[in-house]
């Protein structure tokens, strides 16, 4: 069965709103929180599955409404972590041979993959997300220099004390 992409982004914020007051008290407590992926990841995922712009735009004002509107917390900042597509595949794979798995069913799908690696760049770039690239001169970077790109990145949009 193939949801649409707001059928199945329902269910992705369904399941987010009801974390919103957990969420709101980690924000009086802390002063950074990191969600992994949350709306991004919706917008990804499922906006790969548009064909031209003008749709993704019609499904950002979409998620924007379900998600943010419903009470979800706005981020004041969302990370795009991008790599290229064949070193995302080439990854899954590996990672599903280590485990002696298969690779899930979106990681084996090229063209969904793919499209939802575009998908990102176009949100990050329509979004104004930090885009940090995983690759420099053709070469993959360490997960250190990614982590010290990420926390640069965090510290510039603190609070200076």
């Amino acid at each position: 069965m193939h949801l649409s992409p707001e059928a199945a982004s329902l269910i992705y914020a369904a399941d987010r709103l009801e974390s919103v007051p957990w969420l709101n008290q980690l924000a009086q407590e802390n002063d950074v929180i990191i969600y992994d992926r949350a709306v991004a990841s919706n917008l990804v995922h499922q906006g790969g599955k548009f064909k031209t712009d003008e749709d993704r735009r019609r499904f950002l004002q979409f998620i924007d409404r379900t998600e943010y509107q419903s009470g979800f917390p706005r981020p004041d900042m969302t990370v795009f972590l991008s790599l290229p597509f064949e070193i995302s595949m080439a990854r899954a794979k590996k990672r599903a041979e280590q485990r002696g798995e298969k690779a899930d069913v979106v990681e084996v799908d090229e063209n969904y993959m793919r499209q939802s690696h575009r998908s990102g760049l176009f949100y990050a770039l329509e979004c104004g997300w930090t885009l940090i690239d995983g690759v420099r001169g053709g070469e993959e970077l360490s997960p250190e220099v990614i982590f010290d790109a990420l926390l640069y990145q965090v510290q510039k949009r603190l609070p200076q004390k």
